[in-house]
């Protein structure tokens, strides 16, 4: 009778040690498996930044050039002010006798009438 239960408590310590060892396994694995997950989690985050950073990048070169362009664009509608502005001073100015050397407009109606003796002056 002694025997067999030293042979159960033997039996117990035994079973006793290997589910402690099997725990400690246990505990190891799950701990190896979550550095493992904290590792690709890691590394896949820091490729979504760089993804994200390369598409801010693009981002902000795209908003240049269309910057750049609107920028051409007024230019270019600023010179076609400037020159319709200028061709209407000039229009104005051959119509009006504004140059020396105007043969036509207003100038030369102005130069005719006083030719044939009519005063044309504001004040007469």
């Amino acid at each position: 009778f002694v025997d067999e239960h030293t042979q159960q408590l033997r039996h117990a310590r035994e079973c006793e040690a290997q589910e402690v060892a099997q725990r400690r396994q246990n505990v190891q694995d799950f701990r190896l498996t979550q550095h493992d997950k904290m590792r690709r989690s890691k590394a896949a985050k820091e490729l979504a930044k760089k993804v994200g950073e390369q598409h801010w990048q693009g981002v902000q070169e795209n908003k240049y050039r269309m910057m750049e362009k609107d920028l051409d664009f007024e230019k270019e509608m600023i010179n076609r002010t400037h020159l319709r502005i200028a061709a209407v001073r000039n229009h104005y100015e051959q119509d009006c006798g504004f140059r020396e050397s105007s043969e036509e407009g207003i100038a030369w109606f102005e130069k005719n009438l006083q030719r044939i003796g009519i005063d044309t002056s504001e004040h007469s």
